[in-house]
């Protein structure tokens, strides 16, 4: 039941990476402009811009490196319910409720996705 929990919250965890990512593309904006807007009147407070401004840029590559590889929580429940399955299958034991449950939730996110792309192509037609 622990490894459902935490499929529901890949859509968190991607959206928190997003966050961090936003603010620290914001930060680098800033520090950008007050290294333009200072150019040439303070030499320290450029030599503090160029000696922070790695942080943010190192948090903005990696939250958009770790973002790339998180599967979202439908795709994760596909991805667990079929691992879980196959492999019960393999060694001929019964099939765990949390796969069953799994797949039933990825089974119902495909069901609700298609439903709502087809009202949009009706929509669309009209």
């Amino acid at each position: 039941m622990n490894d459902i929990y935490w499929i529901t919250r890949l859509d968190g965890i991607c959206d928190f990476l997003i966050a961090c990512t936003v603010i620290s593309i914001i930060l680098i904006v800033i520090a950008i402009i007050g290294i333009f807007i200072s150019e040439g009147k303070e030499e320290g407070y450029n030599n503090f811009v160029a000696r922070t401004i790695k942080y943010p840029i190192f948090v903005a590559e990696a939250s958009i490196l770790i973002n790339i590889f998180i599967p979202t929580t439908k795709e994760a429940f596909g991805i667990y319910g079929v691992n879980e399955t196959v492999k019960a299958i393999n060694s001929g034991k019964r099939v765990p409720p949390d796969a069953i449950k799994a797949i039933n939730k990825w089974y119902i996110m495909e069901i609700e996705e298609e439903k709502q792309n087809s009202i949009n192509n009706a929509n669309a037609r009209k």
